[in-house]
């Protein structure tokens, strides 16, 4: 019993690390999950069946041997009896007798035989049923066969030796006999299991597979206005309610998703999305209006494809941006080049795009054309600084320039004189000279 628990112990190591090698797990991880529990159930009922059909098939070799050694005992009892009764015909040198003597032993099924030997070793009389022995003992004496010995004595003086064959084919046949039965019922039970597991697979994985081919529908077409049939209520069903609430929620944040992407496209403000490494992800059909580039144009692209080859003294420059990005937000009026090589002027917004652990993942920028805006300020910038029927600057141009000059001067400590330099004008023509007789320089000579 000892030696079975130990080889039954060797037995789970064995597969314990078989169940850890790389090729079992590939080959089990590849299986559909019908495979994986009809396997590892049969799996379970024959190793259950086989271990009660062990523990069945020792109890049946410890019967054989209480059989056996019951038919030992008995056959021994009556070698016993037949030494003493051959005693004496083998002491007065008489086989007939001892002959008739062993013939009684004819009355037990088992023994095949029996043989009276002299103290030397040589046959003195000898019994053989008529009948002969059976197939199997002729086939496998060594295996359906066993002798048993009981010494001849008189007054304790040995005599002879007493020498009987005992036949074990019936035990031999009783035992296979019921072997057969148990792994008759062994292979039956197993058809069993696997049949009702095949039955009971189709309810228990049903819900599953729907599952899943529910998702593959989902993950296919987006029709997120699909649900799965909660058919059961256990954690199949619990799984199937969680899913059709996720996809609740994922209609919801779609359908707010193509509202906000509507209300982007109709939206006449430039609206464009970065990543973190400042590449075009999103332009709304605003930005294709404004610059000319459409999404796929300018998507993966830097959004530096939209900076000037040149930028002039009111520009905001990149590294300006990129300063105010660092800390925050940047609103402002820079100008932009688009497809065409337009100078497009734009008031912008920009911030970042953080996540969930407030990294940037990206930035976003809105933005509108204010070249309208700009000529409209030149105009009256004009209107108020210039006459209209000559478009020499006016009185209120030149008292603007007479307090600058007049500030330079008093910052400066020179005379008046020194400062009418300062009289010149950003226009075609400009006032230098603070006296009352006025001189006019063409744009060429202005400082």
């Amino acid at each position: 019993m000892k030696a079975l628990l130990q080889r039954m112990d060797h037995f789970w190591q064995w597969l314990a690390t078989l169940e850890a090698t790389a090729s079992v797990r590939a080959w089990f991880a590849g299986r559909s999950i019908r495979d994986k529990l009809t396997g590892v159930v049969m799996g379970v009922v024959v190793l259950a069946m086989t271990v009660v059909s062990g523990f069945g098939v020792l109890g049946l070799v410890v019967s054989s041997r209480d059989s056996l050694r019951a038919t030992r005992d008995v056959v021994g009892t009556l070698g016993d009896v037949t030494a003493l009764s051959v005693a004496s015909a083998l002491a007065f040198n008489d086989p007939r007798s001892a002959a008739n003597t062993l013939s009684t032993l004819g009355v037990h099924p088992n023994i095949l035989d029996a043989e009276l030997l002299q103290g030397d070793g040589t046959s003195f009389a000898r019994f053989e049923p008529a009948g002969g022995r059976p197939l199997l003992a002729r086939l496998a004496p060594a295996l359906s066969t066993t002798q048993v010995e009981r010494p001849v004595e008189i007054s304790a003086e040995r005599l002879g030796l007493l020498r009987m064959t005992v036949d074990l084919s019936g035990l031999w046949r009783v035992f296979v006999v019921q072997v057969a039965i148990m792994l008759l019922g062994l292979g039956l039970g197993v058809m069993a299991a696997y049949t009702l597991m095949l039955r009971l697979s189709r309810a228990i994985l049903q819900p599953v597979e729907h599952l899943g081919a529910l998702a593959r529908r989902v993950s296919e077409s987006r029709e997120y206005a699909l649900r799965a049939q909660v058919s059961t209520q256990d954690e199949l069903g619990a799984l199937a309610r969680e899913f059709n609430t996720m996809l609740e929620q994922i209609e919801q944040r779609d359908a707010q998703l193509r509202e906000h992407t509507e209300a982007l496209e109709q939206t006449q403000e430039v609206v464009c999305l970065a990543d973190a490494s400042a590449r075009f992800r999103y332009v709304n059909p605003a930005f294709t209006r404004t610059f000319g580039y459409t999404l796929d144009e300018v998507r993966e692209r830097a959004v530096t494809l939209l900076k000037p080859d040149s930028l002039s003294a009111d520009v905001t420059t990149q590294q300006e941006i990129r300063l105010a990005l660092v800390s925050g937000s940047f609103s402002g009026e820079v100008n932009l080049m688009g497809k065409a090589g337009r100078r497009v002027p734009m008031f912008v917004n920009i911030g970042p795009v953080r996540g969930r652990d407030g990294t940037v993942v990206g930035y976003v920028g809105t933005g509108h054309d204010v070249s309208d805006k700009q000529r409209a300020e030149e105009l009256i910038r004009r209107q108020a600084n210039y006459d209209d029927l000559t478009g020499l600057p006016n009185r209120r141009m030149f008292h603007t320039c007479l307090e600058r000059c007049i500030q330079e001067s008093a910052s400066s400590r020179a005379p008046l004189a020194t400062s009418s330099a300062a009289l010149a004008m950003p226009t075609e023509l400009a006032l230098i000279s603070a006296r009352p007789s006025l001189r006019l320089l063409p744009r060429s000579q202005m400082p």
